[in-house]
């Protein structure tokens, strides 16, 4: 059983199941699918606004991962789901819910699956990615997580800005490569639990690239990211409890954390230098050997070896300069991959934080606000007034004549 079967199946079979079940459930899950998995609740100012933090906690860097609000009295299970060949950036995914769980939201384990149109280049389970027989959409995946959840579909309420908002984020993530694209889809359904009848509302997220190979000729490779998530409730409160579980729909990532995984893809990259360092300054002391035999040699036997020597001296040369073009093409690959992973690891983290990266141009100082706002104006003092139309400028109000428009930056 793969990672990503293993947490889905807990995430679609545990609906029914009470809370200490439930986390017993979690936890094993999450040692077969090589997750991390926790249940941290701290209190927040319950007492008056009725929420609380919920935490993650990352046992590999034993640290916290990430954070949540919650609506005081939920019950909260979650995990880390690690970073594959496939995919190498981590991510969250845990479920809220009422106490008598007839309402909640589920964060599935992402999915990532691969395609080619070279039947040889799909990508195999076991780099963890699922192989697929031909192209995926994110319409096309809700659908397969309906026939798999057991629910009646009820209709599709995906709005084209929701898929026009997913394609701008998937190029804002990658510096508006072509290659990769964004697409969205949300779905309402209905089941019972005990005979109680219940709304759902399904939604799926999806990131592509796709890469055309330089050989075999024509060949391309595509790798997708499939986010699910769905919000449950008895019937006539989906909405209400739609906006109540709003907050824990995204997560704070702990910067310590951030930190450490920094330092591990650092390493990661020292050592992938240090193995081709070694490599190559082995290859020079065997060339270097190679020559210096040659020319004893050609002294000793005079010309007539001489030319044979020759000729094995130019053919290994060709040899050598084939084999270090192959070295540099895979190292140039190996650090593009690493450098795009640390590169949609921050973005990851941006978008779970729900922020955009703005810049003052007066100051050149950055700073990251909340990403449902269009604008930002930020005055000398840090105060920062967020807005959504042009024209809500904040100069002139209560005699403040400092406010700065800052600019958003695409990552």
């Amino acid at each position: 059983m793969t990672a990503n079967a293993s947490v889905f199946t807990w995430f679609h079979s545990a609906r029914f199941a009470s809370a200490r079940f439930g986390l017993a459930v979690l936890l094993w899950m999450g040692i077969l699918a090589g997750s991390a998995c926790t249940q941290k609740n701290e209190p927040g100012s319950s007492g008056q606004s009725g929420t609380k933090t919920a935490t993650i906690f990352d046992p590999e860097f034993n640290v916290e991962y990430v954070s949540t609000t919650i609506p005081a009295g939920w019950l909260f299970q979650g995990g880390v789901f690690r970073g594959d060949p496939c995919e190498g950036v981590s991510s969250p995914f845990y479920r809220v819910s009422s106490p008598d769980g007839l309402a909640g939201l589920k964060v599935f384990p992402r999915v990532d699956l691969g395609w080619s149109n070279n039947r040889a280049y799909i990508p195999r389970a076991e780099q963890g990615c699922q192989p697929l027989e031909g192209e995926i959409t994110a319409s096309g995946y809700l659908q397969y997580l309906i026939a798999r959840l057991h629910v009646n579909f009820v209709k599709d309420v995906t709005e084209p800005a929701q898929v026009e908002r997913a394609r701008k984020y998937a190029q804002s993530l990658f510096g508006r490569m072509p290659s990769y694209s964004g697409d969205a889809a949300v779905a309402r359904t209905t089941f019972n639990i005990n005979g109680i009848a219940e709304d759902e509302q399904i939604a799926v997220s999806l990131i592509c690239h796709t890469e055309n190979l330089i050989w075999p000729k024509g060949t391309n490779k595509k790798v997708c990211t499939a986010e699910p998530k769905l919000v449950w409730a008895p019937q006539g409160k989906l909405e209400a409890t739609m906006e109540l579980l709003a907050p824990a729909m995204k997560v704070k990532n702990n910067p310590e954390w951030v930190q450490k995984w920094s330092r591990h893809v650092a390493q990661q990259n020292e050592a992938i230098r240090a193995r081709n360092a070694s490599y190559w300054a082995a290859q020079r002391a065997q060339q270097a050997e190679f020559y210096s035999n040659l020319q004893q040699q050609t002294v000793a036997n005079g010309e007539a070896f001489r030319a044979r020597m020759d000729n094995q001296y130019r053919v290994h040369e060709q040899q050598v300069a084939t084999m270090q073009r192959g070295g540099d093409m895979a190292m140039a690959r190996a650090m593009a991959n690493v450098d795009a992973q640390s590169r949609m690891a921050g973005d990851a983290c941006d978008f779970a934080l729900g922020v955009q990266r703005r810049v003052n141009p007066e100051t050149g100082q950055a700073y990251k606000t909340d990403s449902g706002y269009t604008y930002d104006w930020v005055d000398p003092e840090g105060h920062h007034v967020l807005t959504n139309y042009v024209n809500d400028n904040p100069n002139g109000i209560n005699g403040k004549r400092d406010y700065v428009l800052t600019q958003n930056e695409s990552n």
